[in-house]
């Protein structure tokens, strides 16, 4: 299937820049700041619909492969196409077609189409090899607006797509800084909390939320702004996640289908707590080295940088090779908040273990 989407890639950037597309695909990307540079770059196409595709491509392929592809659909008119008026953003990866999203034209609904397969993988992801912190963004628009700034960005591909799977992708990757739309009715707050706590469940490690204006989505604030101004009055609004309400909540909330005991009384001692939720939640930046967790000390005493304050996860302890320092949760919280034995219990007790 992969030579046919790559197949069909290619007949749909034909469509844009010589077909049916340069005049009213070409110029909605435009309309949209997407310059052509960018547009050529990314593969972007043009899908004219109707049976265009499925003509193009049946001499070569036969109609079972078209519709297993999902790129054409069996109708009471015959074959045709999925795509019918929109906008193509190809995911290639290592030289395959992963998947192909879209958006359509006009804002007739749905605006928004994508290929089986969505669910599993981000838009751009060829971003992930860069050695800077990613931006996740919301849809392939927002993308390629930081795209020509030249930031190493991702998108999700639809609603509910960024899911633990994906969120697996970013697996030995530096803390991601999450860019979503800041919404009236708080839906792109509420989904960026999700993200943030997905990540963190999957990768051990918490990520950046920035807040955009209000209302104005990544792709409409760059076509009036520059990227000096993004930095100054967007990027510099970045916080850990562990900082905005309603994360943890949302952490111990994803968790519980996974059959993780609720943290109760009754069910376990502060000295149980895992070791890495701690951690975390005392703002300690965790490093992944295959099978070793590592961080820069965090204690006051300790000024090197180095990464020699290590996590064990196994047996809840934390050992600092650079200052010696050995002990549990129970012990990093004496000494980080400046706390006797039994104060660091009841701090612990407040934040973790639930009446």
């Amino acid at each position: 299937m992969g030579d046919i989407k790559l197949d069909a890639v290619k007949f749909y950037q034909d469509e844009l820049w010589n077909g049916s597309g340069k005049e009213r695909g070409l110029t909605y990307i435009r309309s949209r700041g997407v310059s052509d540079k960018i547009a050529n770059k990314m593969k972007l196409g043009y899908a004219p619909g109707r049976q265009a595709l499925h003509n193009h491509l049946s001499t070569k392929y036969s109609d079972e492969d078209l519709t297993s592809s999902g790129l054409v659909k069996l109708t009471k008119n015959g074959m045709q196409d999925f795509f019918n008026d929109y906008i193509i953003f190809p995911v290639i990866n290592n030289n395959t077609c992963e998947t192909i999203t879209s958006r359509r034209c006009t804002d007739r609904n749905p605006k928004h189409l994508h290929l089986t397969g969505a669910r599993k993988t981000l838009y751009n992801i060829r971003a992930l090899s860069s050695k800077d912190p990613i931006i996740l963004v919301e849809s392939p628009f927002n993308a390629l607006s930081l795209v020509e700034w030249g930031y190493p960005v991702v998108a999700t591909l639809g609603a509910n797509s960024f899911t633990l799977e994906v969120a697996e992708l970013f697996k030995d990757k530096k803390p991601p800084y999450i860019l979503y739309d800041h919404d009236l009715n708080g839906s792109g707050q509420k989904a960026a909390i999700k993200t943030a706590a997905l990540l963190y469940i999957a990768c051990k490690k918490v990520p950046f939320i920035v807040n955009m204006p209000v209302d104005i989505d990544v792709n409409k604030y760059a076509m009036n702004n520059t990227c000096d101004t993004f930095i100054i009055n967007v990027m510099s609004t970045a916080d850990k996640a562990f900082n905005c309400k309603g994360f943890w909540t949302m952490v111990d909330k994803l968790l519980k289908p996974n059959k993780q005991k609720k943290v109760t009384k009754s069910n376990t001692s502060v000295k149980e707590i895992p070791i890495l939720d701690i951690v975390a939640r005392l703002g300690i930046e965790v490093n992944n080295y295959g099978n070793l967790l590592r961080a820069i000390c965090p204690l006051p005493e300790h000024k090197e940088q180095e990464e020699s304050f290590t996590i064990y996860p196994k047996t809840n302890t934390i050992k600092c090779f650079g200052c010696g320092f050995f002990g549990d949760g129970i012990e990093i919280v004496k000494r980080i908040k400046h706390l006797n034995y039994t104060e660091a219990i009841t701090y612990l007790k407040q934040i973790y273990i639930k009446e």
